[in-house]
């Protein structure tokens, strides 16, 4: 697992050999179907095509569960966001999501990113199967398994917090999956 602190949206994605899914909105949940349509319909390798549909659809659950407004006198959810799929030329996918999030939520999720950024592959697979067992925070938003979720299935991950105002950031998040 590796950190990048500094992600770049104005990169010239040269090594991007294709996007597959490029969605920029309002989040909602029927929309869900036809991405997970498009990726089996596009990826052959069938447990790849499983690890991108999962990633994928926490990722987008992300957008859907913690998205706000970026008035922070508004703490209802607006769903909001960005949510890409993209393919590079060594096979490499990319998913890159975006949206804006309440402090609270931040702090949570950073906890949550910070921890599993600690962990090597295999602590990230027990943690993640001792997390379901429990029942603990399984489907809790902030509860973190979502993360644990995509980051066992990933080569990398990368997240972004971009402050807004004093009660709002923008949260960038990136998961790498590949074949192994």
């Amino acid at each position: 697992m590796t950190i990048n602190k500094s992600i770049d949206d104005n990169k010239t994605y040269k090594d991007i050999s294709e996007i597959l899914i490029e969605y920029s909105g309002k989040f909602k949940q029927e929309y869900i179907d036809n991405y997970m349509d498009i990726i089996e319909n596009t990826i052959s390798n069938l447990g790849l095509m499983s690890d991108i549909s999962i990633a994928f659809a926490e990722q987008y659950q992300n957008i859907l569960n913690y998205g706000k407004s970026e008035d922070q006198d508004i703490d209802y959810i607006v769903s909001l966001g960005y949510i890409t799929l993209q393919k590079d030329f060594d096979d490499i996918y990319i998913i890159k999501s975006k949206n804006i999030i309440s402090k609270e939520d931040k702090e949570k999720i950073e906890q949550k990113l910070i921890k599993i950024l600690s962990l090597e592959k295999i602590e990230i697979r027990q943690k993640y199967r001792e997390l379901r067992r429990s029942g603990i925070n399984t489907h809790d938003k902030g509860g973190g398994i979502g993360f644990y979720e995509v980051a066992k299935r990933a080569k990398k991950i990368e997240y972004e917090f971009n402050k807004i105002n004093s009660n709002r950031y923008e949260f960038v998040f990136i998961s790498y999956i590949g074949s192994d």
